[in-house]
C-alpha cells in the first residue's frame, strides 16, 4: 500500500475577544492538530480584521517597531498604549483599542455616556511627532460611542455647548453639543495619508447603525438607545453638513461612529480590514497550498456577513475549493448563512456548560482539544483516499 501523503492544514484564526490573541489561538489549534495527527503539515497564519489585536498581527507581518505612548484610557485615567512604527517607509500603525478599547474596562465600568476616544487623539498626536507618511488606523473593539469626537478634541477641534464651554467626554457631551469647529485641528494630519481599517459595514445611524447594533455590548441600556442615536445624528449634522452621504457609508458606524468622524474630519479612507490584511499576508496563495483551512472566532452569529474575518477567509476558501472549519466559543448562525459565507462546518468548542468568563479563561485548552479531535478524525484511514492526487480532497 502506498504511503499516504500528510494532510496540510492552514491555521488562520482571528483573536478571541478578551481571551486569546490571534497568534495564541493559532498556536493552540496547531498543537491540537499535531497531537491528533503527528504526520500533519501545519502552517500558521494569524489574522485580524481591524479589531483589537490587529496591531500585533500587522507589526509581526511588517516587522514594525513597537512603541509606547502615555494617553488616557476610555474613562480618562493614565494608560500606556502601544503603536507600530516602520521608519523606512514612514508607516505608523495605530490601534484604537489600545487607547479606547472595550478590553480596557471591566464590565461594570462600561458606559458610553462617559467613555471617550480622547486617548486615541492623544496617541495620534504623539505619532504625528514622527512625521509619518501614512497612518494605518484600526478601528475595531472600542468602548465608545462618540463618533471619534473625543479624539478630535484631543487633536485640536472645538466642540462646544450652548454656553460656549467645551463638552465633557462621551455621549454625555454629545447630548449638549451646539457648535463644532475644525479650524484648530492639528495641521500635520493633512500632511499624511490616513487609512482606517474597519471590521464591520455598519452605517452611523438607525436600526442597523452603531448605537443600535453595538451600543448594548458597550453598556448602553435599551432606554438610552434612541437618545444616543439622536446625539450622533446632531454631531453628524454639525461635523459634515455638506456630506450627508458619509452617514450611510459602509463602516461609518465602526468603533461607535469613529469611522464617520475620521472620514469627515481628516479625510480618512476606510478599508475592509479583513480583506486588506488577507492581501497583505497573501492568504489566497496560502489557502491554495492547504488541504484544510481552520479558523476561529469567539462567537459566530448573524454578524458574520457584516465584514467579519471568517467571511473573508470563507470567501477565499470557497474560491479555492478548500474546506473551511470554524472553531468558535458559541455558534448561533444558521447553516444557510455559514454555507453562503464559505464555511464548511462550524463547531462550538465549549465541552460543558461554562460561563462566558470560564470559557474565555479556558479557550486555549478548549481550542487545542477540539483541534485534536478534528485532526484525529480526518487522519482516520477510512477517510483517506489512496488515489488522493490533489489538495481538493479531504
Amino acid at each position: 500500500m502506498p504511503k499516504q501523503p500528510s494532510r496540510r492544514y492552514l491555521i488562520a484564526p482571528d483573536s478571541l475577544k478578551e481571551s486569546l490573541t490571534a497568534s495564541e489561538a493559532a498556536n493552540a489549534i496547531a498543537l491540537g492538530i499535531r497531537q491528533g495527527d503527528p504526520t500533519a503539515q501545519v502552517e500558521l497564519c494569524p489574522l485580524a480584521d481591524g479589531g483589537e489585536g490587529t496591531l500585533a498581527v500587522l507589526a509581526d507581518q511588517l516587522d514594525a517597531k513597537r512603541c509606547q505612548a502615555e494617553v488616557q484610557d476610555p474613562l480618562g485615567r493614565p494608560h500606556t498604549a502601544e503603536w507600530g512604527w516602520i521608519p523606512t517607509t514612514g508607516l505608523a500603525i495605530v490601534e484604537l483599542a489600545q487607547a479606547a478599547g472595550l478590553g480596557l474596562l471591566p464590565s461594570e465600568e462600561r458606559d458610553p455616556f462617559r467613555a471617550s476616544t480622547y486617548g486615541l487623539g492623544q496617541l495620534l498626536r504623539q505619532v504625528l511627532d514622527q512625521r509619518p507618511r501614512e497612518i494605518m488606523l484600526t478601528l475595531g473593539g472600542s468602548a465608545t460611542n462618540d463618533g471619534a469626537a473625543g479624539a478630535l478634541q484631543a487633536l485640536g477641534a472645538s466642540l462646544l455647548d450652548r454656553h460656549g464651554e467645551s463638552i465633557p467626554p462621551g455621549l454625555t457631551g454629545l447630548l449638549d453639543l451646539h457648535q463644532l469647529s475644525l479650524a484648530d485641528l492639528d495641521p500635520r494630519l493633512a500632511k499624511c495619508r490616513i487609512t482606517a481599517l474597519v471590521d464591520v459595514t455598519t452605517p452611523l445611524l438607525g436600526p442597523a447603525g452603531a448605537t443600535a447594533v453595538f451600543g448594548p455590548q458597550k453598556g448602553l441600556q435599551p432606554k438610552d438607545l434612541a437618545s444616543a442615536d439622536a446625539a450622533l445624528a446632531r454631531y453628524a449634522a454639525l461635523l459634515a453638513p455638506t456630506r450627508p452621504e458619509l452617514v450611510t457609508h459602509p463602516g461609518a458606524g465602526a468603533a461607535g461612529g469613529s469611522g464617520f468622524g475620521l472620514m469627515a474630519a481628516v479625510n480618512a479612507r476606510l478599508e475592509a480590514g479583513g480583506e486588506y490584511i488577507a492581501r497583505l499576508v497573501d492568504l489566497e496563495a496560502r489557502i491554495a497550498r492547504a488541504d484544510v483551512v481552520i479558523s476561529a472566532e469567539g462567537t459566530l452569529d448573524s454578524q458574520l456577513a457584516q465584514g467579519k474575518l471568517l467571511s473573508v477567509v470563507g470567501r477565499h476558501a470557497k474560491k479555492a475549493g478548500r474546506p473551511l472549519i470554524a472553531l468558535c466559543g458559541a455558534v448561533s448562525a444558521e447553516d444557510h448563512l455559514l454555507q453562503a459565507q464559505g464555511i464548511t462546518a462550524a463547531f462550538a468548542f465549549c465541552d460543558r456548560p461554562l460561563t462566558l468568563q470560564q470559557s474565555q479563561q479556558d479557550s486555549a485548552r478548549l481550542l487545542q482539544r477540539e483541534a485534536r479531535q478534528l485532526a484525529r478524525l480526518l487522519a482516520h484511514p477510512a477517510l483517506r483516499n489512496e488515489r488522493r492526487c490533489g489538495p481538493e480532497r479531504l
